[in-house]
């Protein structure tokens, strides 16, 4: 793992994901960014992800929290762009996102240290939605980049989900403000910034 890898870039590739022709010098240029001068600006990147029919399955990732009718709430990751044609998303210049797809990401090993490393005990790639959110915590930015392709299927999150996203919320709940707020009726709402 990564406690025993010698350099100082670290790849983390989800066994059965495939990686595209020429994956790597996208990622690469955003990295290079990092330098001695803006030490932490872009702390991890990764790749856009597309299923086995050829569609994209995730650009990017947002921070929903789930409002249930019990008044409590639940935070969970949820991939951004599925279902879109990745011809249109070729083009594009990388973004900054809060969450990564889970198939493949890199960062330097000070940003891996910064962070805290991956948390094992998650299931069906939310160690990746707890590894973003960590690293933006540092104050380093999240970045996905379209032109680096990896084709991987996640695994179905269904009920078997629902233990990762309690155990994000117990993590992570009340220390950052979620992208969006899927209210009780279903209705999803972008979240407003706290006031003071």
């Amino acid at each position: 793992g990564a406690a025993t890898a010698n350099g100082q870039l670290l790849v983390f590739l989800r066994p059965g994901a495939l990686v595209a022709d020429n994956w790597w010098p996208p990622l690469q240029q955003l990295l290079d960014r990092d330098t001695a001068a803006t030490a932490g600006t872009v702390g991890v990147v990764g790749s856009m992800t597309i299923d086995g029919a050829g569609a994209v399955s995730s650009i990017g990732g947002a921070v929903v929290e789930r409002l249930d009718d019990d008044g409590s709430a639940t935070l969970l990751g949820a991939a951004l762009g599925a279902g879109t044609d990745p011809m249109e998303s070729l083009s594009g210049e990388a973004t900054p996102t809060s969450i990564l797809p889970g198939a493949l990401i890199a960062c330097r090993r000070r940003t891996y240290s910064l962070a805290g490393s991956f948390q094992e005990s998650y299931a069906n790639d939310y160690e990746t939605v707890d590894f973003s959110l960590a690293v933006r915590r540092t104050g380093a930015s999240v970045m996905v980049h379209p032109a680096s392709v990896v084709a991987y299927e996640p695994p179905e999150r269904g009920i078997e989900g629902e233990p990762d996203a309690q155990q994000l919320t117990l993590r992570w709940h009340r220390q950052l403000v979620p992208d969006y707020v899927l209210d009780a009726s279903g209705a999803l709402h972008e979240a407003e910034a706290p006031t003071r």
